[in-house]
């Protein structure tokens, strides 16, 4: 299986906010770093989305995907929903799951979650879960690393 070409638009934003402290293992993102290039990642993960006609979108409850999922949500015009997990249980406003075509965001592979659960809880209300971004692949953050 061929593994995805990186992207260059999101290997050049990525660039601008990879966060390489001492302190860490291997390179992450740091939103803070670069406003201009956060928006860039989460218009990316809207045109991601926008072919899949998602009416919602969600992250888990991280800094990183909240931020890259509201502007996602906000250049779709459409909500977003917070996900919480506490002690292997999915905690979500539920009601507002129902009949809604969700898009997840994951800024990273890194903080991908286990859908198992919310897609559960979405389908008990009639939606579906119809698109999963990750906004900066595993390939596209060690490419932005390389050139840091």
């Amino acid at each position: 299986m061929n593994s995805p070409i990186p992207r260059a638009d999101v290997v050049a934003a990525a660039r601008e906010l990879i966060d390489t402290a001492e302190d860490q293992t291997g390179a992450t993102l740091d939103l803070s770093r670069s406003p201009a290039a956060a928006e860039r990642l989460g218009r990316i993960a809207a045109a991601e989305l926008r072919s899949h006609a998602v009416d919602l979108v969600v992250a888990w409850d991280d800094a990183r995907d909240a931020v890259l999922s509201h502007i996602a949500a906000r250049e779709l015009g459409v909500a977003r929903v917070t996900v919480y997990e506490d002690l292997g249980q999915v905690i979500v406003a539920a009601h507002r799951l129902h009949g809604a075509r969700l898009g997840v965001v994951f800024a990273t592979e890194d903080d991908r979650h286990d859908l198992g659960p919310l897609t559960a809880i979405t389908t008990r209300g009639g939606g579906e879960v119809v698109a999963t971004v990750v906004a900066v692949r595993s390939d596209e953050l060690a490419a932005a690393s390389e050139r840091s």
